[in-house]
């Protein structure tokens, strides 16, 4: 029942909550499951920060005899100690915090979609957007008081590891699907970078992105394809692909074929991040490249309507 163990194991689970929402590819059972059990631990963190025998279940007496020390009297190991359910563990922390804005029916489909999947193994996939903004607004007071109590200041911005913006993206309303898939990716990009990139320091390290950013893990050949400058998610160096296409522009000397390579996707197989049109259009790296070729005519195709018939 120590305030540090409980606060580590639900920022564990928001973890694996977040990895899960930002795989988009039919997770949200995961997700919906996971932030529910991290909201409980966090509730609970901060209950417990007053003292553990405000998360205990008061009719268990075995477990009250561990939250007030006397845990050898009890007759059983603390593992087998009986605490509050979700539900009561909201209803307690919200009677002390002012700051919490979110009211009992908008937790209800938290509590409805964590118990969904737990229980019967159904939730609503549509939910879990909102299910995950609602655990947010929730955390974001719970997780300063608990700062408070416990006199540190870096439990908040630890909780969220890399996904931060995300947070922050959950909490604005005009943040769109498109914009908010794009922030979990680089989200999760980032934590799977730092992952594999675990003690490596200093000239190794660089030498490791190099190797491994050489390689273009696109598994198409694609027109145009270039080493970026850099990556929206790592240290790494990930391949830009596109089309090119001929453009007729007039340089002042009569009007001639312009090469151009029109950017449509990054790869990086550093962090292994995977990049689409529009996410390059909101990342703003989407800008056409003029390519210097020694004949432009090079690149231009027969034109099948002229020879269809020959």
């Amino acid at each position: 029942m120590e305030p540090r163990e409980i606060f580590s194991s639900s920022q564990r689970w928001m973890m694996a909550g977040l990895d899960a929402f930002s795989r988009d590819d039919g997770s949200e059972d995961f997700v919906v499951h996971h932030i529910g059990v991290a909201t409980e631990h966090l509730l609970k963190a901060y209950l417990a920060s007053l003292h553990p025998a405000h998360i205990v279940d008061d009719k268990h007496w075995e477990s009250l005899l561990h939250a007030t020390g006397h845990g050898s009297r009890s007759g059983i190991p603390r593992s087998r100690t009986k605490t509050i359910g979700l539900k009561a563990a909201f209803d307690r922390v919200k009677r002390l915090i002012p700051k919490i804005s979110v009211s009992v029916q908008e937790f209800e489909p938290v509590l409805a979609a964590r118990n969904g999947v737990a229980h019967v193994g159904y939730h609503d996939d549509a939910e879990a957007r909102s299910v995950l903004t609602t655990v947010i607004r929730l955390a974001v007071p719970v997780l300063a008081a608990i700062e408070e109590l416990n006199e540190v200041d870096d439990w908040a911005s630890r909780y969220w590891g890399s996904y931060g913006q995300l947070r922050d993206d959950l909490l604005d309303e005009r943040t769109t699907e498109l914009r908010l898939g794009l922030t979990a990716k680089i989200a999760r990009a980032k934590r799977t970078f730092l992952d594999r990139l675990a003690g490596i320091e200093g000239v190794q390290r660089g030498a490791v992105i190099e190797t491994i950013g050489a390689h273009n893990p696109y598994p198409w050949h694609a027109d145009y394809e270039q080493r970026a400058e850099s990556c929206p998610a790592c240290e790494g160096r990930g391949w830009v692909r596109g089309q090119v296409s001929i453009d007729w522009e007039d340089d002042g000397e009569g009007v001639g074929p312009r090469v151009t390579a029109y950017v449509d996707g990054y790869e990086c197989a550093v962090c292994g991040i995977s990049l689409g049109r529009e996410e390059m259009e909101l990342l703003k790296l989407d800008a056409p490249v003029q390519l210097e070729v020694e004949d432009a005519y090079e690149w231009l195709q027969p034109d099948e309507d002229l020879y269809r018939d020959r």
